[in-house]
């Protein structure tokens, strides 16, 4: 497993482990390790990607701006959806909720910073 992928699953893990007790998590539904392994680099890839393109959109001042902020933040939601088999839909639903904090507040740093 590559460094970044590690880092990634480990950031899930631990965002999980401190908003969410131990005690509300169901057990997990089987899985295939791999695919579950595959969809979330997939999911962290996308999440780079379009990162990437909201800045260079954003301090471009370009027009796609505002479709990317949408495709960006839909990741967020897709984040949280992934992990809800696992730790339940309060769970994604806040993973969601942080991540889509995170996403305005740095869109909010770069139009001051533009």
């Amino acid at each position: 497993m590559g460094h970044k992928t590690l880092l990634c699953s480990l950031l899930v893990a631990v965002v999980a482990l401190l908003v969410f007790p131990l005690g509300a998590v169901a057990d997990p539904p089987p899985i295939d390790r791999e695919t579950f392994r595959a969809d979330m680099r997939k999911l962290w890839e996308d999440h780079i990607t379009w990162t990437r393109l909201y800045i260079v959109d954003a301090i471009g001042g370009l027009p796609e701006k505002d479709a990317t902020a949408q495709r960006l933040l839909q990741n967020q939601v897709d984040l949280g959806n992934a992990i809800k088999p696992f730790y339940g839909e309060v769970a994604g639903e806040r993973l969601a909720q942080l991540l889509r904090e995170h996403i305005t507040g740095a869109a909010a740093l770069l139009a001051a910073a533009r």
